[in-house]
């Protein structure tokens, strides 16, 4: 591993933690409930904040990682394991990426269309898990 990728996750955990605490002060703002999960990812314990029963103003689609963070609603499939598992590989992005994964999504995003299916972060999180397929 290079010393820039190691720099790089280093920078990455910690945008990964600030980023969440933020969005979970908004997203209890936004009348959700936070609680601490640990997810498995392929034998990987992944800590999750997850923030569920939001009002919508904090999340797109079903729910959105922001840092370690997932914000979501009330629908309860978006809190079911496959789902928790879908955005704790989103945590390991942010923690891979850091601050550049918004503008990564970002690029993806448009480069897809819009279309979730074809979003290589979506992808690489697990299609099925995330309830796109």
């Amino acid at each position: 591993m290079t010393t820039a990728r190691k720099a790089l996750g280093l920078v990455g955990g910690t945008t990964a933690a600030g980023v969440g605490l933020l969005a979970a002060a908004l997203a209890r703002a936004d009348g959700a409930t936070c609680e601490v999960r640990t997810v498995d990812v392929a034998g990987t314990p992944v800590r999750l904040r997850v923030c569920h029963s939001a009002r919508g103003r904090t999340f797109a689609r079903g729910g959105t990682t922001y840092g370690d963070t997932y914000v979501t609603g009330t629908h309860p499939r978006t809190r079911d394991d496959d789902r928790l598992r879908h955005e704790a590989v989103h945590v390991l992005q942010w923690q891979r990426w850091g601050p550049l994964l918004p503008l990564l999504y970002g690029l993806a995003e448009l480069r897809a269309g819009g279309d979730p299916t074809r979003n290589r972060f979506e992808a690489a999180a697990g299609l099925r898990d995330g309830g796109y397929a």
